[in-house]
């Protein structure tokens, strides 16, 4: 697991995150992430989820609340998917053809949520990947909003001047064959 850090740590002072994503099969992808929040800081939706992709909604605008976020550039290319879950529970996957574009953004159906698992303080979510595309760019990142309605930014590294998790500068992990 990898250690997100908080773009702005002020507003969650003991809250820590980690993520990681696992390429299981040539398209079966592992998404994690594990939360510590000994303070109670974060009000979680849902203390338990455990369903089928097939039962999940597809919801815009999940990234103004809490959210898990996945972005995954494929390896030479220019595009890249943005995935966020949230704990309602619901989802969404778009696709840029580059740095923010097109807007307003295309919705993606090359990937499939096979199942999303919340129990405690563990998010799990199995994809399929339609894609001809087996190696990636990666970035993990979260939005997080306390019980005060702080927001704060968490990602495996902040490169510009302000929270960006679309930067390509920013995924910092590769995965895939």
């Amino acid at each position: 697991m990898k250690k997100l850090i908080a773009f702005d740590p002020q507003f969650l002072q003991e809250f820590s995150i980690s993520a990681d994503l696992q390429i299981q099969t040539e398209n079966t992808l592992q998404l994690q992430f594990e939360i510590s929040d000994p303070m109670n800081e974060v009000d979680f939706e849902s203390n338990h989820i455990n369903t089928v992709g097939t039962q999940l909604n597809r919801e815009n605008d999940l990234w103004k609340s809490t959210c898990f976020e996945l972005f995954l550039n494929p390896v030479g290319e220019k595009n890249y998917f943005e995935f966020n879950f949230g704990l309602k529970p619901t989802w969404n996957n778009y696709v840029f053809d580059e740095y923010r574009k097109p807007q307003p953004v295309k919705l993606c159906y090359d990937f499939e949520i096979q199942k999303m698992q919340w129990k405690k303080n563990k998010l799990k979510i199995d994809l399929l990947n339609r894609t001809a595309f087996q190696k990636f760019n990666v970035s993990l990142t979260a939005v997080i909003k306390n019980k005060k309605n702080q927001v704060s930014y968490f990602a495996l590294a902040h490169v510009e001047s302000k929270p960006d998790f679309h930067s390509l500068k920013s995924f910092q992990l590769q995965r895939g064959f």
